[in-house]
């Protein structure tokens, strides 16, 4: 096992990824104080992307299941 999507496995036999990142967003606020510099206060975290690059090639043992698995993964929650 590479990685998994939800329940979608990626390994060599369904599917393997070439390249994979990932972007986090920080939520920061910054107040003013009389007589001092500002100060920054953590919000918490914000907007998590992660990106998933790769071939699909009809010579691949991906079956139609195993694509459909995928496809239903990715539009009902991670695809936009």
């Amino acid at each position: 096992m590479m990685m998994s999507l939800g329940l979608f496995v990626f390994k060599l036999s369904t599917l393997p990824y070439q390249n994979t990142s990932r972007q986090v967003n920080y939520g920061w606020g910054t107040n003013a104080r009389f007589g001092q510099r500002p100060v920054s206060q953590f919000l918490g975290l914000g907007e998590e992307t992660i990106k998933i690059t790769g071939q699909l090639r009809p010579c691949m043992a991906v079956d139609r299941r195993q694509r459909h698995n995928l496809w239903h993964v990715c539009h009902q929650k991670y695809c936009q």
